[in-house]
């Protein structure tokens, strides 16, 4: 009996060299908190970034950092400015409290030449009125414009979450929040690039009846193609749950307006959120990321997939984090980011990006959890920070088949004075960065326990509350910060850009599954010392379906043939499992 066999690998041989680092950028005595960052690639392959400096006695000012591939901010193009925001009239200045920065591209006015885009919230000291923004720079950090959005809500305060560039690369979108002194409404805004008009802006309310009032938020947005639809995810107090639920809600790209129902999901009793969306590469549904928990400070990473119709998930997935400190589970650590990669075998995977507050390495670390697409199991983590505390913001990738590909966290780090600076992380795939020990680039590998995540609970309507209108504003360059390189490597022995490391603390072991022309596979084992291993065959459900016994491993590498013949196996993924008595581990097998 033969079939066509799709092997997973555990061990990839890294060809040529890649540029990995991190850098901190800001003032020496002041604060500079983070934004958003991203690669880029209409301008150059690099890095843009936004925070917002905290000036203390005068108003904020927005931060824009361009860097090269190795984050060093070189002379032109590349640059570390402050901006100031001005009212129409140039006479008084906005303080700056957030920024969201997205590297844009419109063919039909700027060719191949790239911009970047930047939202947030700015305020007017005079009366604390708050607005949202929109500002644009050129590929060199000079400002082209800035406007300025407020509704006719009487709107006290604003929250400014995400920005997108539309599938058309003609226009912009963002979302967040809009409060009026009573209730919180999601806001979703789609702007013009070039110029920076409305294209429509409007507020939204779950209509639950009983709830108004309730918080309602928007955290991301994608357009998906496969459905024509604008999906939004956030999180509302609804009156069918005693708690926060996490939700889709289904607009019109053209119009803003809603469709019939919006869809919730998470526990009738526990907070859940949705914090952030990417669309499948295969154009075959999209991924969310999260949290759920207990309680609001003590939180599971939750991550899920669904396709284009949407409910249920197709699975859904919590994760929990060892903490260090109790020897125990239960630290807080919500979902904040994630994107998805097609790998060098052409198998999608899902980075996960958030938080614990009890991290491996002191403070609050960044953790990265990789998830197979398929199935929803985790495959491998790590966390990143130093003894102070480590805030990230999202997370971005390089994903061109190019030697220097990997995944960047953009995030704001503690220093001595106990003030933040806004920093880039750039790593391989597998997580491991420039020096794996006696560094500020520390890593480590930690523990993690994972279960089903919750699953669909209701659809409610949607409807539109209100619209923006638009003023327009000044920009006014200011100076430069300094850049602090604390490491970098242009090569790390060991490292692999296509998977990240086994799932052990300390592995052992390296396997790769071969395939054979008779269509059977061969386990390749890559062992450390003399060590005996068992394997078998089993389903998605742990069932086993054969055993192959036990095998001596020498020290190096050893061929293990696995036996199919006989066997009646559907298409579908299977696993082959291990063990050497004191770990145990797995292999995905997928017959199509």
């Amino acid at each position: 009996m033969k079939h066509k066999l799709t092997m997973f690998a555990c061990l990839v041989t890294m060809a040529g060299n890649a540029q990995y680092f991190e850098h901190r950028y800001g003032m020496p005595v002041t604060e500079e908190r983070i934004g958003s960052g991203e690669f880029t690639f209409y301008t150059g392959k690099g890095h843009i970034m936004s925070g917002q400096r905290d000036a203390t006695t005068t108003p904020d000012e927005l931060l824009l950092i361009r860097t090269e591939q190795n984050g060093r901010i070189l002379p032109g193009p590349y640059f570390k400015n402050r901006y100031a925001l001005y009212d129409a009239n140039v006479t008084i200045q906005h303080h700056v409290i957030s920024s969201k920065v997205a590297e844009l591209n419109d063919f039909n006015f700027y060719g191949t030449n790239g911009v970047y885009g930047v939202v947030g919230v700015c305020q007017l000291p005079s009366n604390n009125q708050q607005s949202v923004y929109y500002a644009l720079f050129d590929a060199n950090g000079l400002p082209l414009l800035a406007r300025t959005y407020t509704t006719n809500l009487g709107a006290h305060s604003y929250v400014v979450n995400a920005i997108r560039a539309s599938d058309d690369l003609d226009n912009v979108y963002l979302c967040g929040m809009v409060f009026d002194g009573i209730q919180h409404y999601a806001m979703v805004m789609k702007l013009e690039i070039i110029t920076g008009n409305i294209v429509w802006a409007r507020t939204y309310e779950v209509d639950s009846g009983t709830n108004s009032g309730e918080p309602e938020q928007a955290f991301d947005l994608i357009e998906n193609q496969a459905t024509g639809e604008l999906l939004v995810v956030g999180q509302r107090h609804v009156c069918l749950s005693t708690s926060d639920d996490g939700y889709i809600m289904h607009l019109d790209p053209a119009t803003g307006l809603p469709g019939p129902l919006t869809d919730f999901y998470g526990n009738t009793s526990d907070p859940d959120s949705f914090q952030s969306i990417d669309r499948a590469a295969a154009q075959d549904g999209f991924y969310v990321c999260g949290w759920s928990g207990q309680t609001t400070t003590i939180r599971d990473h939750w991550v899920l997939k669904f396709d284009n119709t949407n409910n249920p998930p197709i699975w859904s997935t919590l994760i929990d984090y060892f903490q260090p400190s109790t020897s125990g589970w239960g630290a807080d650590n919500p979902g904040i980011d994630l994107i998805e990669r097609v790998n060098t075998s052409g198998i999608p995977e899902i980075y996960s990006m958030g938080r614990t507050a009890a991290g491996e390495l002191g403070g609050t670390d960044i953790e990265i959890y990789k998830v197979d697409a398929t199935i929803g199991n985790v495959l491998d983590q790590y966390t990143h920070g130093n003894f102070r505390n480590d805030y990230p913001s999202n997370i971005h990738m390089q994903n061109t088949g190019a030697v220097d590909d990997g995944l960047g966290v953009y995030s704001m780090r503690e220093h001595a004075s106990l003030n933040f600076d806004l920093m880039i992380h750039k790593s391989y795939f597998n997580g491991i960065s420039p020096t794996p020990t006696g560094s500020q680039c520390d890593y480590d590998i930690v523990q993690r326990g994972e279960t089903p995540g919750p699953g669909w609970l209701y659809e409610i309507k949607s409807r539109e509350i209100d619209e923006f209108y638009m003023v327009q504003n000044e920009l006014r360059y200011i100076d430069t910060l300094r850049d602090l390189e604390n490491c970098h490597a242009s090569s790390i022995p060991g490292g692999s850009n296509a998977l990240m490391l086994n799932n052990q603390m300390d592995p052992s072991l390296d396997l790769q599954l071969l395939q054979t022309v008779e269509s059977n596979p061969i386990l390749m084992v890559q062992a450390d010392d003399v060590q005996t291993i068992t394997t078998d065959l089993r389903t998605i459900n742990g069932s086993i379906l054969r055993k192959f016994g036990s095998t001596v491993l020498a020290v190096g590498e050893t061929e293990i043939p696995l036996d199919l013949n006989g066997l009646s196996l559907a298409t579908g993924v299977y696993f082959i499992v291990w063990s050497n008595g004191n770990e145990t581990g797995t292999e995905r097998l997928v017959i199509r």
